[in-house]
C-alpha cells in the first residue's frame, strides 16, 4: 500500500504531466518501461514531456519550411531563420530524450557494464567447426589477438 507521502507525490506527477499536456504519453511511457519506482515514473513522465514537445517543433518547423517557399525575399528569409532555430531546438531536445533513456539503462544496471576478452588464435579458428561455439574472429592471417565483447556488439582490439 502507498504512503500518504508516495500517493500525493504520485498526483502531483500525473497533475503535472496532465498540465504539460503529455499525461497519456506520460503514463504510457511508465508503463511500457515497466517503471520499478517513483524516480523512474519521473525520468519517463519527463521523457514524455520532451517528446511531445520535440514533435509538436517539429510540425511547426515544418510549416515555417512550407512558408519559405513564397515568392517574397523578406518573407522566405523569416520563415528559414525561423525554421533553423526550430531544428536546433528540436535537435538539442532529441539528445535531452535520448540521455534519458541512458540514464535510465544506467540506473538499471548500476552504470556497470561487464566485458569479456577472449583469446584467440589461428589454432583455434581453423578446429572451430560451425555451431561450436568456438570464435572465428580474427584478421586470418595467423597472428593472435582477442576480442572484447560487450552486451550485443563485438569489437576487435
Amino acid at each position: 500500500m502507498k504512503t500518504g507521502v508516495t500517493a500525493e507525490a504520485s498526483r502531483d506527477r500525473l497533475g503535472l504531466a496532465s498540465q504539460a499536456g503529455s499525461l497519456s504519453l506520460a503514463l504510457d511511457a511508465a508503463d511500457t518501461i515497466q517503471a520499478q519506482d517513483s524516480l523512474e515514473k519521473m525520468l519517463v513522465h519527463e521523457m514524455a514531456v520532451i517528446h511531445a514537445g520535440m514533435m509538436k517543433a517539429t510540425a511547426r518547423m515544418n510549416e515555417e519550411l512550407d512558408a519559405a517557399g513564397v515568392i517574397d525575399p523578406n518573407k522566405r528569409e523569416a520563415a528559414n531563420v525561423r525554421a533553423c532555430r526550430l531544428a536546433g531546438a528540436i535537435s538539442r531536445m532529441s539528445a535531452s530524450y535520448q540521455q534519458g533513456l541512458l540514464t535510465l539503462q544506467r540506473k538499471r544496471t548500476g552504470g556497470n557494464q561487464q566485458v569479456t576478452v577472449k583469446r584467440w588464435s589461428r589454432a583455434t579458428r581453423s578446429r572451430a567447426g560451425p555451431g561450436d561455439g568456438r570464435s572465428r574472429a580474427g584478421p586470418g592471417d595467423g597472428r593472435e589477438g582477442t576480442r572484447a565483447m560487450t552486451g550485443d556488439s563485438e569489437n576487435e582490439q
